[in-house]
């Protein structure tokens, strides 16, 4: 009785052996398969998370090397500009426009230099640009003048502006006129005698008569003669394009000891 029962005992064991261990060993390789899987979700999760910070810093390189030859320009403007500020007769200051005024874009800007720098109101104001024969050489120009001085700022009044005036001359034939600005691009030329033999595309410089601006320095160039009863009057067109300065040089007074 007792053989019968092992007999029977055994012979269950077997029999749920039989169809229940392969069952444990594929729920067992289940899960490992499962862990598996899982390891290399994450995996690719990270890796994809990886790949946008690199699509991201891959769309800041060019906004970086942009910024890197904005430098490397500047740099070269503020060497030729102290090259430029040796070449002159006058006590001058280097600054940085740092706004404008959003009204009157190419009539009013504002600079980095004030009271404290000894930058006074009417003191004039060169800008410069590279020649188009020698990218490597300044050519500088009459911009406007200080209107207004703070501390360590100052408001620009450009030759555009319409309250802007200056006595200037044309060097060819010393003919004088007014420069006068008429708020754009283009700048009036009044007051020429009647008989000047004007030419196109010839020089403008200040004359010094009134006291604000030194003799000789550019202005601008004729574009335009234009009718005019009883004064010959001419268009000019700015030395200096005003709509691009980035840096100006302002010309200090002499003080009297």
């Amino acid at each position: 009785m007792t053989l019968r029962l092992n007999k029977t005992v055994e012979n269950s064991r077997k029999f749920f052996l039989y169809w229940l261990l392969p069952t444990y060993e594929i729920t067992f390789k289940s899960v490992e398969a499962g862990k598996g899987i899982g390891f290399r979700l994450k995996a690719l999760v990270l890796a994809h998370k990886e790949n946008e910070i690199l699509k991201e810093k891959l769309k800041q390189v060019p906004l970086l090397e942009g910024l890197l030859q904005e430098t490397l320009k500047e740099n070269l403007r503020l060497k030729e500009l102290l090259n430029l500020k040796s070449t002159l007769f006058f006590k001058t200051i280097p600054a940085q426009v740092i706004s404008r005024d959003p009204e009157h874009w190419n009539q009013i800007l504002y600079i980095n230099c004030g009271l404290k720098e000894g930058v006074e109101p009417m003191v004039p104001v060169l800008g410069f640009r590279s020649d188009s024969n020698n990218e490597k050489h300044l050519i500088a120009g009459v911009i406007g003048r200080i209107l207004e001085s703070t501390a360590h700022t100052s408001k620009v009044l450009l030759i555009s502006d319409p309250l802007s005036s200056i006595a200037v001359t044309l060097p060819r034939t010393q003919d004088q006129g007014l420069l006068q600005g008429e708020g754009s691009v283009n700048i009036s030329l009044d007051y020429l005698d009647p008989s000047a033999q004007i030419q196109i595309g010839e020089e403008v410089h200040t004359s010094g008569l009134g006291g604000v601006f030194p003799p000789g320095l550019l202005v601008g160039r004729v574009t335009k003669i234009l009718d005019s009863q009883e004064f010959k009057k001419v268009q000019v067109r700015s030395a200096i394009p005003l709509g691009r300065i980035k840096e100006v040089l302002v010309l200090l007074p002499n003080k009297k000891q």
